[in-house]
């Protein structure tokens, strides 16, 4: 009877070291989905190495996403001004597929959580802190803060500091 109950001790234990080895295994392994990356406001910010959904507002522009990933694929929520924006111009012909995201979560400068969170964005990129963003962590969408750089340029005899399209692009 004690080599029966040894026996089923030693068969609990194995099993549980499998059951607890295959999780920790799946843990790494959803860890390694992940890279966190430092926004321009110094955060630590954890997003997922393959983003397939981004939304926007102002920063960065539909159109600088564009040039950077090659398309407009990925987007699937921005501004109704950059949406209205690209209506009108050559880029609206280019990328015909950003005049359908998804714009009802912003109206102007506020944003609205639920709204964003009901199109499951997996990073969502701005530049500035907008009216009803305190609630934005708890939904777990990532925010990356991306702001416009300057550069020095000599002008009428002086130095000034200007916002730059190409710092901003290349950092």
């Amino acid at each position: 009877m004690n080599k029966n109950i040894i026996i089923s001790i030693l068969l609990i234990i194995s099993i549980s070291n499998v059951f607890a080895g295959g999780r920790s295994e799946t843990l790494e392994a959803t860890e390694d989905e992940y890279r966190t990356i430092v926004d321009d406001r110094g955060a630590d910010v954890r997003i997922k190495k393959n983003v397939s959904a981004i939304a926007t507002f102002p920063l960065p522009h539909p159109h600088i996403i564009a040039a950077i990933d090659g398309g407009v694929d990925r987007i699937i929520g921005a501004s109704s001004m950059s949406v209205s924006a690209a209506k009108v111009s050559v880029f609206g012909k280019i990328q015909p597929e950003l005049l359908n995201v998804e714009t009802s979560y912003l109206n102007g400068q506020t944003l609205n959580v639920e709204e964003l969170a009901t199109i499951q964005p997996d990073v969502f990129f701005t530049d500035s802190v907008l009216e009803g963003m305190d609630n934005l962590e708890a939904t777990g969408i990532p925010v990356v803060y991306l702001g416009l750089k300057k550069e020095a340029l000599s002008y009428a005899g002086s130095d000034v500091e200007v916002y730059s399209p190409k710092v901003t692009m290349a950092n």
